[in-house]
């Protein structure tokens, strides 16, 4: 499948740069993909996945061409703790993920169903497709294409294996950091924090394809590049951090949001270590802009990474200034410029809605649950204000701590980072994400997790690398704190109770060719799963059902709330078959003169809607044929 194919092509740049495996696999996932996304754009997806195979291809023979010039290559790049890690999570991560289908919303009618579409029409714009994308960008849907294609078919298994395994490549280079500081019993209990860091808060993590713990690992990976980049001066790190921001934006429609403040921790970083960083900056906003424009066309998103590297080069001439003062006095002026900044915006927004009820009771209950701590099932929720607190905590500790490091200047940028990000998603909340959810007065807390993410692993990494009496129990220590504020709980027995997908065995199994034009309706009067209706749709593909005009319109998908007069008009007009998933006990009465018998009504049933002079009748498939 494709994480071996990039274990491959990973393996060939680690010997061609000198570098340990887990520093090249996530930078092999993001070549593969972005060589199927580029001439996706034009041609069909299945000349990718070919070209990609002809790069696995070339770098087995370099492989075998390097390892035998120089045979003390493969103790180098093969044998480290990254490359055991890699190992680890791809059985630990194969043995969570089979036998799991989907359990979220978003994956069975947008993720899912657009690695299915790819799958099946070998396009990314097909209009046969039934995925409700609401114009998201494919990146990482690519990359389980990729893996779908080279595993010979399509299951939700591989999606689930190569999603979070790229995840977890994404912060494997950290194992390169830390090497000098690694023990066996240091390594068991690092690879038992990292994946507890993708269930912070909540977050679904390894239980479903989602998008938002992969932003939160892509600006991790482009944290750990930027850093060694500093340390070292080698170009691989900045090409690497480089493909890593143009990937991001291709992650989500917020990935461009991510990469322009990833460019921000960047700017602040490079200039404050390295001074004359011109070159990389522009090279930076340029592949964001070509990579947002390539799928957004034009619109204000792509600007967002050149407004992001003007207000870094605002933060930098404010920390210069405070190279100036005590230290004591520097840290306390850093700390009133974040809060003053933070205020400044946050007064900005309330002016900019001025007048604007809702947007004031979005920004209340924003304010009330800042800093806020509540028990939850099994864990303990800290809020986004006490991320930021923590992260504003660290900044004096690492100006102690790491002196001469480049992760100072990180801390700084990741709290402004969060900052302006919230203040971003309060702005998006109110405007679109809100009233397109019944006016929801709570930002979404999924949307304000991966900076939690990055926040928490920066607070590791400083453990690991600078904490003077670092030992196996503070390690330990650090993992029950981990384990506490992390939905662990449920991670874990997720290993033992998986969602199964319904069986719809009279669709997916029936004689009938289903085709993107057919529309079924989907009764479901007595429902026993909250998302069995974008269930049904995921497995009716490529057919659409009646749940797109709930997307749309709030259309009640499980009763039918309609006279029978009503419902026989609208299968008429709109509907090629109706699927009966369960029905209520006045069902028959209600509808049953729309069927040729009464007793032909049962659950788990397809109907073919017959159409004559105006009228539809429903006639059960497994009968008729």
């Amino acid at each position: 499948m494709g994480v071996i194919a990039a274990a491959l092509v990973g393996g060939a740049i680690a010997c061609k740069f000198n570098k340990k495996i887990e520093e090249t696999l996530a930078l092999a996932m993001i070549v593969l993909t972005s060589i199927i996304y580029a001439i996706g754009l034009n041609f069909s997806l299945l000349i990718g996945v070919y070209v990609d195979i002809a790069l696995v291809v070339v770098s087995i023979v370099y492989l075998l061409v390097a390892l035998v010039k120089d045979k003390t290559k493969a103790r180098q790049v093969f044998i480290t703790w990254g490359a055991l890690a890699f190992i680890l999570y791809f059985f630990v991560i194969a043995l969570y993920s089979y036998n799991r289908g989907y359990d979220h919303p978003d994956d069975f009618y947008c993720w899912g169903l657009m690695i299915k579409g790819f799958y099946e029409f070998k396009d990314m714009f097909s209009d046969l497709s039934s995925a409700i994308t609401a114009g998201q960008p494919p990146f990482m849907c690519l990359w389980d294409y990729f893996n779908a294609e080279l595993s010979g078919g399509y299951s939700e298994f591989i999606c689930f294996v190569s999603h979070n395994m790229f995840v977890m490549s994404l912060v494997l280079p950290f194992f390169a950091h830390i090497s000098e500081k690694l023990n066996a019993k240091r390594f068991v209990v690092m690879i038992a924090i990292l994946p507890c860091l993708f269930v912070l808060s909540g977050l679904e993590g390894f239980r479903t394809i989602l998008m938002d713990g992969a932003l939160a690992a892509f600006v991790i990976f482009i944290i750990l590049n930027v850093i060694k980049y500093t340390q070292t001066s080698e170009k691989y790190y900045y090409i690497a951090s480089l493909f890593a921001v143009a990937a991001i934006c291709l992650v989500k429609r917020m990935g461009v949001v991510f990469a322009g403040l990833s460019i921000l921790i960047a700017t602040i970083t490079l200039f404050e270590k390295k001074r004359k960083s011109y070159i990389e900056i522009i090279g930076y906003v340029i592949a964001a802009t070509i990579s947002t424009l390539s799928w957004v066309r034009f619109n204000y998103y792509i600007v967002i990474p050149l407004v992001c590297t003007v207000i870094a080069v605002f933060i930098i001439a404010m920390i210069e200034m405070a190279t100036k003062m005590s230290p004591k006095m520097r840290d306390i002026y850093i700390a009133s410029i974040a809060f003053g900044g933070a205020i400044v915006m946050y007064i900005g927004t309330m002016f900019k809605f001025r007048g604007n009820g809702y947007a004031f009771i979005v920004l209340a209950r924003f304010m009330e649950s800042f800093c806020s701590i509540s028990i939850e099932d099994g864990y303990i929720k800290l809020s986004y204000g006490l991320y930021l607190l923590i992260g504003i905590i660290m900044v004096p500790i690492l100006h102690r701590k790491a002196k001469g490091s480049s992760l100072k200047y990180v801390g700084i940028s990741v709290v402004f980072s969060m900052i302006i990000y919230a203040l971003i998603m309060l702005v998006i909340h109110i405007s679109t994400i809100g009233p397109g959810n019944f006016y929801k007065e709570s930002l979404i807390e999924r949307y304000m997790i991966p900076w939690e993410i990055v926040v928490g692993f920066i607070v590791i990494y400083s453990l690991m690398k600078y904490y003077d009496k670092l030992n196996l129990t503070t390690m330990v220590i650090a993992l029950i704190v981990v384990l506490l504020i992390s939905d662990s709980g449920t991670m874990l027995w997720g290993f033992y109770f998986k969602r199964h997908t319904e069986d719809y065995s009279a669709v997916t199994n029936s004689n009938v060719t289903l085709n993107s034009d057919d529309m079924i309706y989907y009764i479901d009067e007595e429902y026993a799963y909250g998302y069995a209706n974008r269930e049904f749709y995921y497995c009716a593909f490529p057919a659409k059902t009646n749940f797109i005009y709930n997307v749309i319109g709030g259309e009640d998908l499980g009763r039918i709330e309609m006279t029978c007069e009503e419902f026989s008009d609208k299968l008429y007009e709109t509907y090629d078959y109706v699927y009966i998933q369960s029905y209520s006990e006045d069902f028959i009465d209600r509808y049953g003169q729309l069927f040729n018998n009464s007793e032909e009504i049962k659950e788990k049933c397809l109907y073919t809607v017959e159409k004559n002079s105006g009228d539809a009748r429903l006639c059960r498939l497994d009968l008729v044929n």
